[in-house]
């Protein structure tokens, strides 16, 4: 198969075998749907007695179809082939039971003829006269003492099985009405045909015992097989069989019950996963918590305004990006300068990127840094002191975009903001933005939505990773670029940014990646919402650039969505555990605290937002607050509609797909607490949670030594 390692063998077999599996159980229900009643109800097809056709006729209660039948030729059917349907003899719907009387088989043993009525061989040549009689006829036929209409040879019964017989059923309230019809095995036998019988025929004192007497029951199978023997009740049914009473043989009554079954316990799944997810619905969904209360009215109106807003499609159309700076650097960023003297002195301030052995410093161990950090009882001063150092740190002037409110430097500040028009405990939140190839005006769309979302920006920080250097089709620029060009105000020049290794999703050489980061506040256009010119919303971006051996690839840096998750993961676990960290997650670390004047060991949730989503402006808001008033929430998802559903008849179909999948199939997991798939085109994880009763309400000189209980959320969309 050219997998090398044990690890994918093992992978590919069990996806195999969970295919295989699948296969096998979707043929078995195919098989219980539409194989099971064929194999065990065989003789299911029967016709009505009173639904025969013209084309029909009747023998020992099977209706055959004699259209295409021709008969030898005779001197009462004409010539060879001629169809017995027409004249003479018109036997279209009669019964030719007469004529294929089977008397030497079960009637040998208990019938008695005659010499006259026996061949040469001994055998008995008819019970009956050999005529054709009217369907249900009740009158004696005439015997003219001629024997060659009987059809007692083997050709004659074979030609008579090729015309495909089909059982003849009779109701039971019509077999019980007729005091001369009785039932034996499921056929209906005429005893009144016993009076027709050949004077030299004998029939056993049991069987005229039977018909002079008065049953109140028609059903005589268990008097006969007590009182006689099997041929007498088989001979019966050979003479007298008229058709078969309406019934189920035992396979048919099997497979029935089998699909009734299967039918209640769908239908039962189905309406009760109907109505749970209503109950969720109407009841419990309200209790979630919502960031303002809301009367049914308003909820309605919210409603149609959710609707109208989503049919707004924001995604199409080109947006002119002049970008300042290119991931890619262009030509020799090392090149030597043309001044043979020196431009700096030992009083200079180097940038980052700049200064001497940049490229081989060593990383400081985060569980040292965080340590420290920690140990300091009186956090305030930390974090008005820390953030006034990061541009010493970074070599960078103090400026305006570095300088932070003061409600955001002490923890009573961004705990519960004092005039905040929330009514829940805010929660620092990161918004994780995966981008691949798309263009500009989709990104600008996604962040403008963001940006503009009612929860406060000091709160949130755009965290968007780019899978690569990729150009999406009728774009100008790399979607990098795209990025790049959104983001103002930088930490670090771009010019300056410096690639960092680490360990992706992958396997073989592309495991070891490079990838750069870049932080500042997000730079809205012209045409974004007022909300998001407005706000200055702090902005991550990292750029998975890949190694120098992809820099002549189609799409260097290339991991996949996954990959990209797993970075912010990563960091966040080893930020939450105080492990050692690696160089690019250490410049995260710093980046993070820079843009937003907080460590992130402060951020308890994530949103994972695709770059192709338009956020509604309170989505994050409710989405927060549900968070905030119940610990126990792991992970949550808002409503996922089409913003383009009149396009195409597959974006129509996806219509239904969304709207089942949210309010009937996620509905009703959460009504016992566990969605097993979240969408990953907008969802929200907890990264941590508070521990004890108290949580983070815990005093503020307490605050940095109370544990709390880290959860990462790994998903797999």
């Amino acid at each position: 198969m050219g997998l090398a390692q044990k690890e994918s063998w093992f992978a590919w077999r069990e996806k195999f075998g969970l295919v295989a599996i699948i296969f096998t159980l979707c043929l078995a229900v195919g098989f219980l749907t539409f194989g099971l009643q064929s194999v065990l109800c065989l003789n299911s097809v029967r016709v009505d007695n009173r639904g025969l056709d013209a084309n029909d006729v009747i023998v020992a209660g099977y209706a055959y179809d004699a259209s295409k039948f021709g008969h030898p030729g005779s001197a009462l059917t004409g010539p060879d082939g001629a169809s017995i349907l027409g004249a003479p003899l018109r036997a279209g719907n009669m019964d030719l039971s007469l004529l294929f009387q089977n008397v030497n088989a079960k009637c040998k043993t208990v019938l008695t003829f005659s010499d006259s009525l026996k061949d040469a061989s001994g055998n008995g040549i008819a019970a009956f006269p050999c005529l054709m009689v009217a369907k249900e006829s009740k009158d004696t036929p005439k015997f003219d003492g001629e024997f060659s209409s009987c059809h007692n040879t083997a050709s004659s019964r074979a030609a008579l099985k090729r015309l495909n017989p089909r059982p003849i059923s009779y109701k039971w309230e019509e077999v019980f009405n007729n005091t001369n019809w009785r039932i034996y095995n499921g056929a209906v036998l005429d005893f009144s045909r016993l009076a027709w019988t050949l004077s030299g025929v004998s029939l056993p004192d049991s069987v005229n015992s039977i018909l002079e007497s008065t049953l109140d029951n028609p059903d005589i199978t268990l008097l006969m097989n007590s009182m006689m023997t099997a041929n007498v009740g088989g001979c019966l049914q050979d003479l007298l069989a008229i058709g078969y009473v309406d019934t189920f043989s035992l396979g048919c009554i099997t497979s029935n019950i089998i699909l009734y079954v299967s039918l209640i316990v769908i239908l039962g799944a189905v309406f009760s996963k109907f109505l749970m997810a209503i109950y969720f619905g109407w009841f419990m969904s309200r209790k979630l918590g919502f960031a303002k209360p809301e009367t049914p009215e308003e909820r309605l109106k919210r409603l149609d305004e959710i609707e109208n807003w989503a049919n707004i499609n924001n995604h199409y159309g080109n947006e002119k990006i002049v970008p300042f700076y290119s991931v890619r650097p262009q030509g020799n960023s090392n090149r030597r300068s043309k001044f043979f003297l020196p431009t700096t002195s030992r009083y200079s301030q180097f940038l980052p990127g700049d200064e001497p052995g940049a490229t081989t410093r060593p990383v400081m161990r985060a569980s040292k840094h965080l340590k420290g950090m920690r140990s300091n009882r009186n956090l305030s001063t930390f974090i008005e002191g820390g953030v006034d150092d990061i541009s010493d740190f970074y070599g960078s002037p103090k400026n305006e975009s570095n300088q932070f409110p003061t409600e955001m430097k002490s923890p009573k500040g961004f705990l519960v903001g004092g005039d905040s028009p929330l009514n829940f405990d805010p929660l620092y939140t990161l918004l994780l933005v995966t981008c691949y190839s798309e263009g500009a005006h989709g990104i600008r769309t996604t962040l403008d939505s963001l940006a503009s979302t009612e929860y406060p920006s000091k709160f949130k920080c755009l965290f968007v990773v780019c899978d690569g250097i990729i150009k999406g089709e009728g774009e100008d620029a790399t979607t990098p670029d795209i990025c790049l060009s959104m983001i103002c105000d930088f930490v670090i020049p771009p010019d300056k940014v410096q690639e960092y290794s680490y360990v992706s999703i992958a396997s073989g050489s592309k495991r070891h990646n490079k990838a750069k980061l870049y932080a500042g506040y997000y730079s809205p256009n012209s045409e974004s919402p007022e909300i998001a010119k407005r706000s200055r919303t702090p902005m991550v971006l990292i750029v998975k650039c890949g190694t120098a051996a992809e820099v002549t690839e189609k799409k260097p840096g290339n991991r996949g969505k996954r990959d990209s998750q797993v970075i912010l993961m990563s960091f966040l676990q080893r930020v939450m555990f105080d492990e050692r960290m690696t160089k690019l997650e250490y410049e995260m670390f710093n980046s993070i605290w820079s843009v937003t004047g907080v460590t992130p060991d402060n951020f308890e949730l994530v949103l994972m937002v695709d770059a192709d989503t338009k956020v509604y402006p309170d989505s994050l808001t409710s989405m927060v607050s549900v968070m905030s008033r119940d610990h126990m929430v792991m992970g949550l998802c808002g409503e996922t509609k089409i913003a383009n559903k009149r396009d195409s008849y597959t974006t129509m179909m996806q219509v239904f797909e969304y709207y089942i999948s949210h309010h009937l199939s996620k509905a009703f997991e959460s009504v016992f607490g566990g969605v097993t798939c979240l969408p990953g085109c907008f969802s929200m994880y907890r990264i941590k949670a508070p521990k004890g009763h108290h949580g983070r309400h815990a005093a503020q000189e307490e605050l940095a030594a109370v544990g709390r209980r880290p959860v990462l959320v790994y998903t797999l969309s």
